[in-house]
């Protein structure tokens, strides 16, 4: 399998993994994640992540990473864009979640796995069930 592939790969399974995670963020009103972010209120902004988190997931898995960033104009809704981190004793990644309008976007920047495999695709087995043991709700309800 292509890097690239592999990637893309496992954007998906973390979206669709977290994907309960990203509609509560969408919920929160731009104008919060704006004010936090401009105003450099970064203990609020990680107050709102933690909120959204702890609903889905275990104390602590996914968590806000030090970067955020918006993007306001007259023209388009405003956009924000967060460094969100996963984080077991096994595996840590860290993406970045963007929120503009109705979409949302999750980009895998980096993945790191302490026990990792020779093969890919063992490792994205490994974060498959690493993403599933810190979940809180149980994977047969999250079929659609």
């Amino acid at each position: 399998m292509k890097a690239d592939d592999l990637k893309t790969t496992r954007e998906r399974l973390i979206t669709r993994g977290i994907r309960d995670f990203l509609t509560e963020l969408q919920m929160i009103n731009p104008e919060y994640f704006i004010a936090f972010i401009t105003v450099g209120m970064h203990a609020s902004l990680e107050d709102l992540v933690n909120s959204c988190a702890e609903l889905y997931f275990e104390p602590g898995f996914i968590r806000l990473g030090q970067g955020s960033s918006v993007a306001v104009s007259w023209t388009t809704p405003p956009g924000v864009t967060l460094d969100i981190e996963l984080e077991s004793r096994d595996m840590r990644a860290y993406l970045q979640v963007e929120l503009a309008g109705n979409r949302t976007t999750v980009k895998l920047n980096y993945i790191q796995f302490s026990t990792g495999h020779d093969s890919p695709q063992c490792n994205t087995e490994h974060l498959a069930m690493t993403m599933q043991r810190h979940s809180r709700v149980p994977a047969m309800s999250r079929c659609r």
